[in-house]
């Protein structure tokens, strides 16, 4: 008896899912969510004097 060994396609899966690694959780996030302004706002501030007083 033969043994036959089924590979399953992954290269056509939904694109809400990703095959490698480091996975990026923004797929899972709406493109009009709050917090991706939210996320745009916080990459304009300028963090150097918190880095200062917590260094």
């Amino acid at each position: 008896m033969k043994i036959q060994t089924v590979h399953k396609n992954y290269a056509q899966l939904s694109q809400n899912y990703q095959l490698k690694l480091p996975i990026d959780l923004e797929i899972f996030i709406p493109e009009d969510d709050s917090v991706r302004l939210l996320s745009l706002m916080m990459d304009e501030l300028d963090y150097k004097k918190l880095y200062e007083e917590y260094s």
